[in-house]
């Protein structure tokens, strides 16, 4: 987490210098200079909270990782930065292009670790909080933007073709209450999150409820999530195919119980970017 949200920090400053240089590039465009710099504002806030969260890391022993930015995603994502920053500072970038950068980088798995960064922040409610509902307003700000330029309806298509939280449910079982915070934050566009600490609180969770996925831990206390598996697809058939497990260690057995059930799992640290697939696909197939 610390190699994280160093990383982040030099993203949110980017994203400043950026927003506020091409406010002055474009200046002509009352309405776009306004808006780029209402983003500066709000990458400078970002910036901030994510120094914050790093000051309260960098003195605490380095827990073994639970998540991480995989490396095509982190290159992607810097690749961005430095192909629109290039044209910016040639001259090069067209209002048009600026504006679909706007939409790459603020939608881009960036602001996921933004909000797994910021679970640090907790304990802390006031600074949690603003933060939290900061980068939400941030995102339907230029949601506002675009939706008030027709000739950029393309990117609001792209934009409104997010999932829908409301639709689906999704069950994330694990006794780490860190790891039970991330991955809300990493599914929260993929459907509803509940939790449960144990197999045998999951299996409460599942009466009466439908789920479209069930990602879980497998050493839990009170029931693993292996036993826990075994129990819930007796009793819920549909659930036997839509099961991620989550796990830091991997033994013989594990690997042949998983092989045998055709069931999908990933290592700790998994990516964010492995999470959401792996669970979009089993979305997608139910």
């Amino acid at each position: 987490m610390h190699e994280l949200t160093n990383w982040l920090i030099g993203i949110e400053d980017a994203s400043y210098g950026f927003y506020l240089k091409a406010a002055a590039v474009f200046n002509e465009d009352k309405g776009l200079a306004a808006m780029l710099r209402h983003l500066a504002d709000d990458e400078k806030i970002h910036a901030d909270v994510v120094r914050r969260a790093y000051d309260l890391l960098k003195n605490e022993k380095e827990e073994p990782g639970l998540i991480t930015l995989d490396d095509d995603s982190r290159h992607g994502i810097e690749k961005e930065f430095l192909y629109y920053g290039t044209k910016l500072n040639s001259g090069e970038l067209t209002k048009d292009e600026l504006v679909e950068a706007v939409v790459a980088i603020e939608f881009s798995e960036c602001n996921d670790a933004f909000l797994c960064v910021l679970g640090v922040l907790r304990d802390f409610p006031d600074v949690y909080y603003s933060s939290a509902s900061n980068i939400q307003q941030h995102k339907k700000y230029i949601e506002w933007f675009i939706k008030s330029r027709p000739e950029y309806s393309r990117l609001l298509e792209k934009i409104s073709s997010l999932p829908d939280v409301m639709e689906r449910n999704l069950l994330v079982v694990d006794d780490e209450e860190g790891m039970i915070n991330i991955m809300n934050v990493v599914l929260s566009q993929e459907g509803r999150v509940e939790n449960a600490r144990n197999g045998a609180e999951a299996l409460e969770k599942l009466e009466g409820r439908h789920f479209e996925a069930v990602i879980t831990d497998v050493d839990m206390p009170v029931l693993d999530g292996i036993e826990f598996y075994n129990q819930a697809v007796r009793k819920h058939p549909y659930l036997r195919d839509r099961f991620v497990f989550i796990t830091g260690g991997c033994d013989e057995s594990r690997v042949k119980f998983f092989k045998q059930n055709n069931l999908k799992n990933l290592m700790k640290p998994a990516s964010i970017k492995d999470i959401k697939k792996t669970v979009g696909e089993i979305i997608r197939r139910a």
